[in-house]
């Protein structure tokens, strides 16, 4: 298997617990690991986010805590910012 296809795999995985855990569809669930991961530098970001409502500061803890935790269980040996940036490419790319 390739990387890309790999870390599409590992990032199709985090959102599906994230859906399970916060009890959303996998759409849902998407724009909130998005929201999680999103520095606001992504091309989509600064030219549809406002018109689209997407206000990366809108998560509820509860929402944070599930992503944080889907995160770790399936990239543990990965640091923190570098997960958010293999997510966010996997994302946005």
């Amino acid at each position: 298997m390739a990387d890309d296809e790999r870390e599409e795999e590992i990032v199709q995985k985090i959102i599906g617990i994230v859906g399970d855990k916060i009890n959303v569809e996998k759409g849902a669930a998407r724009k909130v690991v998005h929201k999680y991961v999103c520095g606001g530098r992504c091309p989509w970001y600064v030219s549809k986010a406002e018109k689209a409502g997407f206000d990366r500061s809108g998560l509820t803890a509860e929402q944070k805590d599930a992503v944080a935790e889907a995160i770790r269980s399936e990239l543990p040996e990965v640091e923190e910012g570098e997960a958010r940036r293999l997510i966010h490419r996997v994302l946005c790319e």
